[in-house]
């Protein structure tokens, strides 16, 4: 079960990688987001440091808001060509932190179930 150590590390460090891509990618985007008051009443303050830091602590409502509009407003549309693109990027990240947790409470059950 040493293995499954491994895995989990490896899944950090892919999940820490790809958080860091998805920061300096999307940091004009969260920057408009972080000026328009209305965009900040769906998806709660945003932090410079998003992805690195409030994505950890379960402050979703970025990356919920990207998942949920596939198709931007036209203010974010005429300022953001490539949305589709950072939408990707987003929902990837978002993903891969789901994914973390749940492999990460599905070996705390195997664990708890093995001894």
């Amino acid at each position: 079960m040493e293995i499954a150590g491994y895995i989990a590390i490896a899944l950090g460090v892919i999940f820490m990688i790809s958080a860091l891509y998805a920061q300096s990618a999307l940091s004009a985007l969260l920057d408009h987001f972080r000026h328009d008051p209305e965009l900040l009443k769906e998806t709660g303050a945003i932090s410079d440091l998003y992805f690195l830091f409030d994505l950890l602590q379960w402050r979703h409502g970025f990356v919920k808001y990207l998942y949920r509009h596939p198709e931007p407003p036209a203010a974010i549309a005429a300022a953001f060509p490539d949305y589709a693109r950072l939408r990707k990027i987003s929902n990837v990240v978002y993903a891969l932190k789901i994914g973390l947790g749940v492999y990460l409470l599905a070996m705390f059950v195997a664990m708890s179930v093995i001894r």
